[in-house]
This record gives structure tokens, C-alpha cells and sequence, in this order.
């Protein structure tokens, strides 16, 4: 803990702070979110059981949607990247799957996570990231918004290969989250779009529907 003298008021600095939902922590680990996260879904989860037998399948569906995913998956783009590391990325991932589980009625978890994944149609908490992020890079791309962004975007399109798309060399070498590649993590992303649907002037929906057929499930 330390205090900082801003034009004469004492600040205390904190390990962790939260902002819009998010905690922040020190150096950007992202742990700490993960674990506030844990404690917020396994209570909502605690009372969708409770009447879920009162759901049948599609409303089961949606409430899991709006009360479970809406919350596990906020912001997502920001610390959902490989970087979170194993145990962060674990502890997601059956948050995930104990969600979609209450739609199955697979309390004991007796069916896979691949079958959940095929009955459900969710992609799964990894692949579910870079949909996002490829969903807001598109949009910044066909919104030509911000324009810094287009410009570096358009100079690593690539034409010549069979499979056209982009190509993105970003230099990571200065611009690093904690332990996280800007370069890896953006083009991890990118590197799922099959089509480039560039200068097409596609609104969000028909993107989002492009998209979902690059990303979908079994």
C-alpha cells in the first residue's frame, strides 16, 4: 500500500480496484476478477436450479443467457485471452459449462462437455472470446472507426493466397497487457475469419451472422 501527493491530497493506492464491473487489479493479472466472478455466477447459478424445473428448454435457454452469461461474460475482450492462465481459464470454463448444464438438467455431470457444447450450440469459453473480438473488429472495420485502426488494418490485407484475409503484424514490442501480446491476441482472433467481408458496409447483424458461421459449433 502506498500514498500518492496529488497537488496536495493523499491518494491510497490498492492492490486491486473495481471499475464498471471489472476488477482491476495490480499489473493486470485478472485473477482477482476471476475470482469475484466465481463467487457472483455460483450464486445465480444456486437460484436458476431452484426453478428450473418450472422451465422447459427454451426458457431455460434464455434465462441462462440473460442472468448467467450476460455477467460471466462481460467484457470479455479485455481479460478473457489465454494470458489469464490454466487455473483462470479452468475455473471459466466450468462456470460455462455449469450454466449450460442447468439447461440439460445435468446436475451430476454426467454428460461431456463436447456433448453440451453440440446440444447447447454455445461455443465454449475460449472460442467464445475470440467471437467477440473479431465481432468489434469487424465493426471497427467496416464503421471505418477509429481510423488509425483501419489504416494499419488495411495495410496487412493480403489477396494473393488462395484463402484472402488479413495478416495482422501489429508491433507488440512496446504495447504489452502484463504478460499479454497485443500482436498474439488480437490475430488469434482474426485468424478465425474465413472471409475478410470488408468495405461492404455490413451492418452489426449481418456481421454477427457471418460470424456465427465461421465460429459455430457441431
Amino acid at each position: 500500500m502506498h500514498i500518492v501527493d496529488l497537488k496536495g491530497t493523499a491518494v491510497e493506492s490498492k492492490e486491486n480496484m473495481k471499475a464498471l464491473g471489472i476488477v482491476i487489479a495490480k499489473g493486470l493479472t485478472w485473477g482477482p476478477h476471476v475470482t469475484s466472478l466465481k463467487k457472483c455466477i455460483m450464486k445465480i447459478v444456486g437460484g436458476v436450479r431452484i426453478v428450473r424445473n418450472k422451465l422447459n428448454k427454451a426458457q431455460a435457454t434464455n434465462v441462462v443467457t440473460a442472468q448467467i452469461f450476460s455477467v460471466l461474460y462481460y467484457a470479455c475482450c479485455v481479460w478473457l485471452t489465454p494470458v489469464l492462465g490454466k487455473k483462470n481459464l479452468n475455473t471459466i470454463a466450468r462456470l460455462h459449462y455449469r450454466a449450460l448444464r442447468l439447461i440439460l438438467r445435468d446436475y451430476r455431470q454426467k454428460i461431456s462437455r463436447e456433448i453440451v457444447t453440440s446440444q447447447t450450440k454455445r461455443l465454449p469459453p475460449d472460442k467464445l472470446s475470440r467471437f467477440v473480438l473479431a465481432s468489434l473488429f469487424l465493426n471497427a472495420y467496416n464503421n471505418q472507426k477509429p481510423a488509425s485502426l483501419v489504416h494499419q488494418l488495411s495495410s496487412n490485407f493480403y489477396s494473393k493466397r488462395r484463402k484472402p484475409g488479413f495478416s495482422y503484424a501489429y508491433d507488440s514490442s512496446r504495447t504489452k497487457i502484463g504478460k499479454q501480446s497485443t500482436k498474439n491476441w488480437i490475430g488469434s482472433a482474426i485468424g478465425e475469419i474465413q472471409t475478410p467481408w470488408t468495405n461492404q458496409n455490413l451492418s452489426k447483424d449481418s456481421i454477427r451472422v457471418l460470424l456465427k458461421k465461421t465460429f459455430k459449433t457441431n
